[in-house]
């Protein structure tokens, strides 16, 4: 067994106050398999644990053990000729939760439980990724906009689909600019995020997909409540194919795809 040596991300993120070896825990998230867990973590007896040993960055932890896996370009297929392009992603209830930001057991969520808070405009959850090369990066989210029985909508409109994002600090909270605004439905579904930008109101977003330019190391991602009741399960971040980020497919990070 490798022993978790500092690497230099793992060092700030211990700064941070946050678990070494880059790996972030709120609380322990549930899961159910690998994938459901950060990408230096696995699963085991249903809980997201660090791994034991420090992975490289072109391989992941499965079963406890470093796993090397060939990435497939988002773009749709393998790309032997071109560097894989990073993806990671997080159970929302693994993020870092400031109330009235909290999180609500439902059996159909990923990992068991999804993030929400119950007061417009109000509450935060930070999600920590350390990237290994520079780039432009999207958002993408696992979420629920019309949740079931004890969660529904108590907004006039009937609408419980937004979130306000900010990127390594933003002032996002409470800006209209940087308002995400989600699909609505009743069964989980997956959405790159966007930002309204200058189309503040019923007008389609500025920004669709929303994409950030990035370099190597820390970067945290913030949603922050806008609307109540709107169900936050998984957060992925995904580097975009040359073609462009509205060419992402695909759910998130798959084990063994572009994880």
């Amino acid at each position: 067994m490798r022993p978790c040596r500092p690497e230099p991300a793992a060092v700030v993120v211990a700064a941070l106050g946050l678990f070494a070896c880059g790996v972030r825990f709120g609380t322990a998230a549930h899961c159910d398999d690998d994938r459901q867990c950060p990408r230096q973590a696995f699963c085991s007896e249903q809980l997201c644990l660090p791994c034991p040993l420090a992975c490289s960055v072109d391989e992941i932890c499965h079963a406890g053990a470093c796993a090397r896996v060939e990435l497939a370009d988002a773009g749709g297929g393998p790309d032997a000729g071109s560097p894989a392009l990073f993806c990671d992603q997080v159970e929302a209830e693994a993020g870092q939760i400031a109330a009235p930001m909290h999180s609500v057991t439902n059996d159909l969520a990923s990992g068991g439980q999804v993030v929400t808070t119950d007061t417009d405009g109000a509450g935060s959850v930070n999600f920590y990724f350390h990237l290994t090369q520079a780039g432009r990066y999207a958002v993408q989210v696992r979420a629920l906009t019309d949740p079931p029985v004890g969660g529904y909508c108590d907004d006039s409109s009937g609408a419980c689909n937004s979130f306000f994002v900010g990127m390594d600090g933003e002032a996002a909270l409470g800006d209209e600019t940087h308002g995400f605004m989600l699909a609505v439905s009743s069964s989980y579904f997956w959405q790159l995020v966007n930002e309204a930008g200058s189309s503040i109101g019923p007008t389609p977003p500025e920004f669709d997909p929303m994409t950030w330019d990035l370099t190597p190391g820390l970067h945290v991602v913030t949603f922050y409540g806008r609307e109540q009741k709107t169900w936050l399960d998984v957060v992925a971040l995904r580097q975009c194919p040359a073609a462009g980020c509205a060419q992402l497919s695909g759910e998130g990070c798959a084990l063994g795809g572009d994880h």
